[in-house]
């Protein structure tokens, strides 16, 4: 049997020992963005594309005000309000459609109800919504932690998959997955795989093994949830979102660490029902 259909077959098992449950979404925006998307059918009429692209700018700006001046969302949609309609007809459908389009899938990650296959460690936050920023204050926790050599490298999930059969450890969620500090604004590569227990009262922390058992203490951290797979490109493109986010806020936050990966799901769970959150420490700059 190939590796990946063991670590398949455990990881599921693993992750089963609690029932799925959903994070509790945000419905109503998602309902009310949804609702204003029925009256775009494609018309080239331009008349009839004017009225629609109003009424799903209208849509856009009522679902930027409740999401407030925060969220990258809500600049998503502003930014969408504020290029208008052309003249063209042929542009003006395309318009209308690529604004319905945008609200189609935020209306569907405002719903979105990431699956806790596990349990959390004791006082965990919530996960950070799909596609938005979050300041998280985590609690100290304590967690077991095996070296990456490399992107991809299984050889960490087996170093600690027996960590915890040994001692009768309970997979908990998220994964946590470090990167190691990059020059500059580029992104390190992944250093390290830890499982969290659930509570800091087992064990002990130190050397035991192949893994290194950590007390993590309590931080604050920026936090962008994501749905699907993990890749590089996606990570790429959630850390450059996270980044401008600060930038935006550098009066207040600065980044104090490197970056790590929550990885929330089992590979029994598929496609973009998926969850991932992307992940910076930071520290309070100066009140303002």
């Amino acid at each position: 049997m190939r590796p990946f259909a063991i670590m398949f077959g455990l990881t599921s098992a693993l992750w089963a020992q609690a029932p799925g449950t959903a994070v509790a979404p945000r419905p109503d925006l998602g309902r009310d963005l949804q609702a204003a998307l029925g009256s775009s059918a494609t018309d080239r009429e331009s008349g009839a594309a004017a009225a629609r692209f109003a009424a799903l700018q209208t849509a856009a700006a009522a679902a930027a005000k409740s999401l407030g001046a925060q969220s990258l969302v809500a600049s998503r949609l502003q930014g969408q309000i504020a290029a208008g309609l052309p003249e063209d007809p042929t542009a003006a459908a395309a318009a209308v459609r690529g604004l319905r389009s945008l609200l189609t899938q935020i209306a569907s990650d405002l719903r979105f109800a990431p699956m806790r296959e596990a349990p959390v460690p004791e006082g965990w936050p919530a996960p950070a919504p799909v596609g938005d920023v979050v300041i998280k204050d985590y609690p100290s926790y304590r967690m077991a932690q095996a070296p990456m050599r490399a992107e991809g490298d299984m050889s960490a999930f087996w170093k600690l998959f027996q960590h915890i059969q040994s001692n009768d450890i309970p997979m908990t969620a998220p994964v946590q997955m470090d990167h190691a500090p990059g020059k500059g604004d580029e992104l390190g590569e992944r250093r390290a795989m830890a499982f969290l227990y659930e509570n800091g009262a087992r064990g002990k922390p130190g050397a035991q093994g192949n893994v290194e058992v950590v007390d993590v203490p309590a931080a604050t951290f920026v936090s962008i949830g994501a749905r699907g797979y993990e890749t590089q490109d996606t990570i790429d493109e959630l850390t450059t979102d996270l980044r401008r986010w600060l930038a935006a806020h550098a009066p207040r936050y600065e980044i104090a660490g490197p970056l790590r990966v929550m990885g929330w799901n089992s590979p029994s769970v598929r496609g973009d029902r998926r969850f991932y959150e992307v992940e910076f420490p930071v520290r309070l700059r100066r009140q303002v």
